[in-house]
């Protein structure tokens, strides 16, 4: 009877040590793991939707990603639709490039589909009780903002002249509500006006655009009270994936 009951709790200590075990990876990885990324000169970085100019200065994929999908499970890499990101910064403003597949115009054209692309989650200021949670289940409380990076489309349905739009909005999160979009971009027929910004398409070189498989955004720091030097923890949600999947990131904003 006593081995059967030191088995038990052994098998009980086993499953706990395993729940916990996201969580713990999660603060050693805030702690140690951190990819740096050097401050640009202003103007470096044109947003085109196109990698030549970051591929020119040489700044690269982040490596080593690790997607998990439902129950923590690793996710399958054919069914992600996020297949590599890049970060940048000028000072000025926070830089991603995403490399994507399908692309937002071949998604829109051959299967006619638009809808949510990814939830950024920032944690601009690493302290835990600042924020909130990504959802129920989660333990770490400090994020600060999310973005949502969303597809529509423009024109008249019924002559079948319509054009793919790809936009995202800006939301701060405080400890028990979410806050109006702080920033971003409406998807209606007519070019709407708003607040700090505008509907972009694909073709717009202001705030987000994609060409081909590269989607490429640009959001003013100041937007996320984001100042160089800083060390920034970024959960990345691809949506378009099956089931829905997720990864990591924590970079070290620079300064020169």
């Amino acid at each position: 009877m006593k081995k059967y009951f030191l088995v038990v709790l052994s098998c009980a200590l086993f499953l706990v040590s395993c729940e916990g075990g996201r969580s713990s990876q999660i603060k050693k990885e805030k702690a140690t793991t951190c990819t740096p990324v050097k401050q640009l000169h202003n103007a470096s970085i044109s947003v085109d939707g196109k990698s030549t100019d970051w591929d020119h200065l040489g700044i690269v994929p982040i490596s080593g990603l690790n997607w998990l999908g439902s129950f923590s499970k690793p996710a399958d890499s054919e069914r992600l639709r996020i297949k590599s990101m890049r970060f940048t910064h000028d000072g000025e403003n926070f830089f991603i490039l995403m490399s994507i597949n399908p692309g937002i115009e071949e998604d829109f054209v051959q299967r006619g589909r638009t809808g949510s692309l990814s939830y950024i989650f920032i944690d601009a200021d690493g302290t835990a009780t600042t924020g909130q949670r990504r959802n129920a289940t989660d333990t770490y409380a400090g994020y600060d903002y999310r973005i949502y990076v969303e597809t529509g489309f423009a024109g008249n349905t019924a002559t079948m002249m319509t054009k793919p739009l790809v936009g995202y909005k800006i939301e701060k999160m405080k400890k028990t509500t979410i806050e109006q979009t702080q920033y971003g971009s409406s998807f209606n027929i007519d070019l709407q006006e708003i607040e700090g910004g505008r509907r972009n398409s694909i073709e717009d070189n202001y705030y987000i655009a994609s060409q081909g498989r590269t989607l490429e955004i640009r959001i003013p720091s100041n937007l996320m009270k984001i100042e160089a030097p800083a060390k920034i923890h970024l959960v990345v949600q691809d949506l378009s994936a099956f089931p829905k999947a997720e990864t990591e990131v924590n970079i070290d904003l620079q300064k020169n």
